[in-house]
């Protein structure tokens, strides 16, 4: 009796190794089939990151260009740029 028990069990470790297997394998399909969707995604990024870093340097470019700080963005002293001419809206009568 012992022998039937212990062959039924291995028969059912079997049978749920079979099943783990048989699941690890879909998932494996299942992600080899995204990997395309995620190469596409992965160079979208990488363009707006390129995007963005040539963006910056146009920016850092303008701001020099304008006379602004590069690190924080504000201006620099006025002698250097002289305040604008007032206008008549500029005063309160």
């Amino acid at each position: 009796m012992t022998d039937w028990l212990s062959d039924a069990g291995d028969a059912a470790v079997a049978q749920d190794n079979q099943r783990r297997l048989a699941q690890a394998e879909a998932r494996v399909q299942q992600a080899q089939r995204q990997i395309p969707a995620l190469r596409v995604q992965l160079s979208q990024i990488d363009r707006k990151i390129s995007q963005k870093t040539q963006n910056d340097d146009r920016l850092r470019e303008n701001w020099t260009r304008l006379g602004c700080s590069r690190t924080s963005g504000k201006r620099l002293p006025w002698r250097l740029h002289p305040p604008k001419t007032p206008s008549a809206g500029d005063f309160i009568v």
